[in-house]
C-alpha cells in the first residue's frame, strides 16, 4: 500500500489518500489492516499483523485541518506521540 507513497507523485493519487478536488488538502486518510480478505489468507496465516503499519502513531494527523476520515483500524502501532505541526498541503515542505 505505502508503496505507492513516492514522493515525487503527488500525495493525492497515494493508495489510502482522497484530497479535495478545489484545494487539494488532505481530506481522508484510510490505511486499515486488512488480516481476513481471502488475498492475504491465501498467503499468511489468518490474523498475521506482518503486512500492517507498525511503530509509532503521530497525533499529528489530528491537526490536518480538512481531514474528514481517518482509518487506521487493525493496525499494530506501538505507541503514541504528539508534537504541532500545523496544516498542510501534499506539496508543502515537511522537513
Amino acid at each position: 500500500m505505502l508503496s505507492s507513497w513516492l514522493p515525487k507523485l503527488d500525495c493525492c493519487r497515494w493508495t489510502g489518500v482522497k484530497c479535495d478536488n478545489i484545494t487539494g488538502r488532505v481530506t481522508q486518510l484510510s490505511l486499515p489492516c486488512h488480516t481476513t480478505q481471502p488475498e492475504v489468507v491465501a498467503y499468511q496465516e489468518k490474523d498475521d499483523k506482518s503486512h500492517c503499519l507498525t511503530g509509532e502513531f503521530s497525533l499529528t494527523l489530528l491537526e490536518l485541518e480538512f481531514l474528514s476520515y481517518l482509518d487506521f483500524s487493525n493496525n499494530d502501532f506501538k505507541s503514541i506521540q504528539y508534537s504541532p505541526m500545523g496544516s498542510h498541503k501534499c506539496d508543502d515542505d515537511l522537513s
